[in-house]
């Protein structure tokens, strides 16, 4: 079983993005979570007495959407725009120069630090790299300016909160990355 089996209460959801139940509840109201989207539905319930549960994917969608609005001032749309690229997207367009990794993680903590870079002209995921601003310049056509936003650590900050072993779920995805090999054993 994985994270992506995984289901979570909204107050779960919430305290996952560090933010407040009414704030997570006036977004559901507004529909800016983009939720039934990935691996299977990401929000089961919803009606009248009955609880709502998201999909993980949906967790670090609005986990990213809240770093990028509260924090970095990014628009609440365009906010939750790079949030669902990174939640529900491994296309190679939004990837430059690297390719592998799984929607709604980091790649692996032994790979890579991944970069979510927002601009007026554009969104992209990098690993880090020697030569990180020029890709970024590069990609996103020279942008004066750009929000950086550190996707693992917003990622470990959810397993937090979450009580989950950030390493072990980030193993369980990425298992070519494993330190331990089946024939160390």
């Amino acid at each position: 079983m994985t994270i992506f089996h995984e289901r979570f209460s909204t107050a779960e959801v919430a305290q996952a993005a560090g933010m407040s139940l009414n704030a997570l509840q006036n977004w559901l109201k507004r529909d800016l979570l983009l939720v039934g989207n990935g691996d299977s539905p990401a929000v089961e319930g919803g009606g009248r007495g009955i609880t709502r549960r998201f999909g993980f994917r949906t967790v670090m969608e609005t986990a990213v959407a809240q770093a990028l609005s509260s924090e970095n001032g990014i628009a609440l749309d365009a906010a939750f725009q790079a949030a669902r690229v990174f939640a529900y997207s491994n296309r190679s367009d939004y990837e430059a120069y690297s390719s592998g990794r799984i929607a709604g993680l980091p790649w692996h903590h032994e790979d890579a630090r991944s970069f979510l870079i927002v601009a007026p002209g554009g969104i992209l995921i990098l690993k880090d790299s020697k030569d990180f601003l020029g890709l970024v310049r590069a990609e996103l056509e020279n942008a004066s300016r750009f929000v950086i936003l550190d996707l693992r650590q917003v990622f470990e900050l959810v397993c937090e909160r979450l009580e989950i072993d950030a390493s072990a779920v980030l193993d369980a995805a990425y298992p070519s990355f494993c330190r331990l090999a089946a024939t160390d054993i």
